[in-house]
């Protein structure tokens, strides 16, 4: 485990030596038991099943691909599209956190490095509390705001994106949807709410994104969402902060829908 002293010391050195605007972005992601649900490969059915989170699952063997292994996919796919472009190589600035019954911080706002192309997520299960994974991920972004502010270095608005495939199981979310509402308003946040699977109540899920509804990924298309963020954060990079840049809306119609 790394030294929180010496991770600051890092972190305050990466802006001192490279003062370009930076881009945050928040990757809050699922990790409860339901993300291991198979979706492709070659495999059988046991017979036999098992219990994660309160729901039943059919066990199999074989070759099998999960929600979990695409997502990962995707997520590797996203680091090494941002390391190959020359402005958000240099702009954009990742912090992963995973949340099933808790929160757990995975990669902490640094700029971007070749290892984060390895990087992974596991489902540890236990339940599915959004609003402890969306409240980690905003105490870390405050706090890297502040060593921005102190560095003098510019930043764009942040993005927080938050990928789920279950209702939650508390209601953790509703003691944080009033801080993100006031952070959408005043142009200081955008929250991109993606639900993964055939949730049929989006509610809950819709608490913490107060301007933007839920976008329901198509099947398991990790990677053309990670390909669109990629794009997306690209482009914001080559802006100027405070410029408007139009979101890509149609780009969306390639992974997800309304």
């Amino acid at each position: 485990m790394s030294n929180p002293a010496t991770s600051l010391v890092l972190r305050q050195k990466a802006l001192i030596d490279n003062p370009t605007p930076r881009v945050p972005i928040c990757l809050v992601l699922d990790a409860s038991g339901s993300m291991d649900t198979v979706i492709s490969g070659n495999y059988r059915q046991t017979g036999r099943t098992t219990v994660k989170d309160g729901e039943t699952y059919n066990l199999v063997e074989g070759e099998t691909v999960s929600r979990m292994d695409e997502l990962n996919r995707g997520l590797r796919q996203f680091m090494t599209e941002l390391l190959s472009d020359s402005n958000a190589s240099q702009s954009a600035e990742i912090c992963l956190v995973a949340f099933s019954g808790e929160a757990e911080l995975i990669k902490d706002f640094a700029p971007l490095s070749p290892d984060m192309e390895t990087i992974q997520v596991k489902s540890t299960g236990g339940g599915t509390s959004l609003g402890k994974g969306v409240k980690l991920a905003l105490q870390q972004l405050d706090r890297r705001k502040d060593e921005y502010q102190r560095a003098g270095v510019e930043y764009y608005q942040p993005w927080l994106v938050v990928i789920t495939d279950g209702v939650p199981t508390d209601t953790t979310h509703h003691e944080v949807a009033a801080d993100i509402a006031a952070r959408v308003q005043k142009k200081k946040l955008s929250v991109f709410p993606i639900v993964v699977g055939d949730v049929a109540d989006l509610a809950e899920f819709g608490r913490i994104s107060p301007s933007r509804p839920p976008i329901r990924l198509q099947g398991a298309k990790f990677c053309e969402l990670f390909e669109w963020l990629s794009k997306s954060v690209s482009r914001v990079s080559s802006s100027i902060p405070g410029e408007v840049v139009p979101l890509d809306k149609k780009g969306i119609d390639a992974w997800g829908a309304l």
